[in-house]
């Protein structure tokens, strides 16, 4: 699972808040069986986007794949937000290889519109130990990279655009009563650029192991703008859907799950075997 090469942050394969990376279909007409839902177009920065409602949390979500019939777990994953001293968000992600190698992806965030200005990535050994390090530094016009005192080719991903891997945190701050949502999003881990459409479902009540939580259920259709591929939205597509909490709760996670056809991460048992979280 993780990429000790340090580029690109291609080390974020299974984190909690990342769009599937299966292969979408390609019919004749590229539109979202949702075309005719109302939708609003978000615009980095244009305020419909509100990260500074955040506060501070540290969570793990169990995640699993499917294979060969049956879902297989895997290691549990980590994201901590934090508010910096200059008042801009850390989001941290930590995944663990299974020598105990482990991966902290950090996305520096406008804490209003959340967007992107700065991913770091570090490896550490198991005690603690630093490896290697990179840096990408994002603009308007795409992104620079630094591993270690190296200067790296860059690309064209700007700030612009949320990036999959957190796709869950700003969707989960916008009101879906009036319909749903469009946006340009990226995929660093793959270089890739997508249109995407979150659309409401309806609302569910999410078992708890103390309790429940009422969760809207968003389905997102995925447009890859480079090879026209689609993903198709809902729980069983490739462009799946998450469960965001109707109520923010201090001891519980926005986004309480997301799910594909091959993928599922989720922070109380709904689709995986184990049992991380005693809610």
């Amino acid at each position: 699972m993780t990429s000790r090469s340090l580029s690109f942050g291609l080390s974020v394969s299974m984190l909690p808040l990342m769009a599937s990376c299966a292969i979408g279909s390609q019919p004749d007409d590229a539109a979202p069986l949702q075309g005719e839902i109302e939708k609003t177009e978000i615009i980095m920065g244009d305020g419909e986007i509100v990260g500074d409602q955040l506060k501070p949390y540290d969570f793990t979500w169990n995640q699993c794949t499917y294979q060969d019939g049956e879902w297989v777990n895997g290691p549990p994953v980590r994201e901590t937000l934090e508010i910096r001293s200059d008042g801009q968000f850390e989001l941290s992600q930590f995944s663990s290889a299974p020598d105990g190698e482990q991966t902290v992806i950090t996305h520096v965030l406008d804490a209003r519109s959340l967007r992107r200005t700065e991913l770091i990535q570090k490896v550490k050994t198991p005690d603690g130990v630093e490896l290697g390090s990179a840096r990408l530094t994002f603009s308007s016009d795409g992104f620079t990279v630094k591993v270690g005192d190296e200067e790296r080719p860059g690309g064209s991903i700007s700030s612009n655009m949320y990036d999959g891997a957190y796709l869950g945190l700003p969707l989960s701050t916008v009101d879906y009563s009036d319909g749903g949502f469009a946006l340009d999003a990226a995929m660093l881990a793959v270089q890739g650029t997508y249109r995407v459409e979150a659309f409401p479902m309806g609302v569910e009540t999410i078992a708890l192991v103390n309790g429940s939580a009422n969760a809207q259920r968003v389905d997102v259709w995925w447009l890859h703008h480079e090879s026209g591929d689609i993903y198709e939205p809902g729980p069983d597509g490739s462009g799946g859907r998450y469960w965001l909490l109707t109520t923010p709760q201090t001891d519980l996670p926005r986004v309480l799950a997301y799910k594909t056809d091959t993928y599922a991460i989720e922070y109380s048992p709904m689709t995986c075997d184990t049992e991380q979280n005693a809610q």
